[in-house]
């Protein structure tokens, strides 16, 4: 199952949402199988792949039922399958779900509630350990979310946090994140300076 959720990586950020949601209806059938923690993570995946496919109620059906099947308590799973299931994943994949619906529907009222579950991150209990790679996405996400409200300045205060925590982490992947935002937001705010400006701090993580 693990696997096959893994594999929604790949299918998922080459752009193709259907072989996505296929791939996680597959490891679905496993569900029962796996303890609780591990199956909000499946249910979470499932609910994003609905949003980028435009399934808005399945989405929210499918957040329902991690958010109900997380429990309280991490019970016992191998550590490299607790590192991405927990109540930071939720609302990381919540907030992205929701990013899919709004680009899906037109809507700024689910990009608003995506940020309203991305600030959560700032919020959890002491005893929530987030791991460093995923706070910077997160923060890549707030980055991404404020730029499709188009306010510019929130914009560049969190791609700027993102970019400084890419570099402090040394990860490929959250500069990459972080440079695909800003070319979105060139596409935007074409001539803003502040935008412009952001390019600088990219050539200084060389």
């Amino acid at each position: 199952m693990t696997a096959l959720i893994h594999l929604r990586d790949t299918t998922g950020e080459a752009g193709q949402p259907s072989e996505m949601l296929q791939k996680l209806s597959e490891a679905a059938q496993y569900l029962r199988e796996v303890p609780p923690l591990l199956q909000s993570k499946l249910l979470i995946e499932l609910a994003r792949a609905y949003g980028w496919n435009g399934k808005s109620q399945e989405a929210l059906h499918r957040i329902g039922e991690a958010r109900a099947t997380l429990p309280e308590e991490n019970t016992f799973v191998p550590i490299f399958l607790s590192g991405d299931s927990d109540l930071f994943h939720l609302i990381l994949l919540e907030g992205q779900t929701h990013l899919g619906m709004g680009d899906h529907l037109a809507s700024s009222n689910h990009y608003e509630q995506a940020g309203k579950l991305f600030a959560q991150i700032e919020t959890l209990p002491s005893t929530v350990v987030i791991p460093e790679r995923i706070r910077i996405e997160i923060i890549n996400k707030q980055a991404l979310t404020t730029m499709k409200m188009q306010n510019l300045e929130q914009f560049c205060g969190y791609l700027e946090k993102g970019i400084h925590g890419a570099k402090a982490l040394g990860s490929e992947k959250r500069r990459q994140e972080a440079i695909d935002i800003y070319w979105e937001a060139r596409k935007i705010w074409p001539y803003e300076a502040r935008v412009k400006e952001l390019s600088d701090m990219f050539i200084s993580m060389n």
